[in-house]
């Protein structure tokens, strides 16, 4: 009879110690989605962004041909947002497996590169503009569309400094949930019940680089002799 007891008592504390188990990778797998939704929303953002630059550009400057390479980049800026929208879309169905996650990274660093090469000729009109005021043939792109490309891509860089403000606590979760589901003997209890380790999107190049928010920001070059 007691021995019976001790079995029962043994099974029962099992149990209890399987559904303990079980709820806390429930609830960490849980926090791992809920905070997916912050990053999901700073991307979407950014997405939205990047499209609607090209629109913003062409409508700002009525009766001026917008030159080609700015044109080229903001059109492949809105392509790779596009193609960025849709695999943020399927992680957010699958927000804990790896292969839409490894997806959305590769094209997230597509949009980084093309917003680098923006990035990169908004710099260079400025320091033009900073360079050679005199009177002359006049430039490719007028001020007004100068200071406009130039805001265009500060906004972008504000909208990926978000993304990598609202990854942090999103990769917090994801390492308390690998970690408590790899615990033993937890592990026993993911494995039974399916618990897939989780992922996290990929590192992002430059995505906190800033543009400097007026010309006057712009730190004075170093002369050749002070290097």
């Amino acid at each position: 009879m007691d021995d019976r007891l001790i079995l029962i008592a043994s099974l029962a504390l099992l149990v209890f110690w399987v559904i303990g188990a079980y709820n806390r990778l429930v609830r960490l797998r849980g926090a791992v989605a809920a905070q997916w939704t912050a990053v999901d929303a700073a991307l979407r953002r950014r997405h939205t962004l990047a499209r609607d630059g090209l629109g913003l550009a062409g409508s700002s400057l009525p009766g001026t041909a917008w030159p080609a390479e700015e044109t080229a980049l903001l059109n492949t800026l809105a392509a790779a947002a596009r193609q960025a929208d849709t695999a943020v879309q399927a992680v957010a169905q699958r927000p804990l497996e790896a292969g839409p996650m490894q997806s959305l990274g590769l094209a997230e660093q597509v949009l980084e590169r093309t917003l680098g090469s923006l990035r990169q000729r908004a710099e260079a009109q400025a320091a033009t503009a900073a360079a050679d005021p005199a009177p002359g043939p006049q430039p490719s792109v007028d001020p007004a569309g100068r200071l406009l490309l130039q805001a265009l891509v500060q906004t972008l860089q504000q909208a990926g400094q978000q993304i990598a403000f609202s990854r942090g606590p999103h990769d917090a979760a994801v390492s308390a949930y690998n970690l408590a589901r790899e615990e033993w003997p937890t592990r026993l209890v993911a494995d039974l019940f399916n618990f897939r380790p989780a992922a996290r999107l990929p590192s992002l190049v430059a995505e906190t680089a800033e543009l400097p928010l007026s010309l006057s920001d712009r730190p004075d070059p170093v002369p050749n002799d002070a290097r």
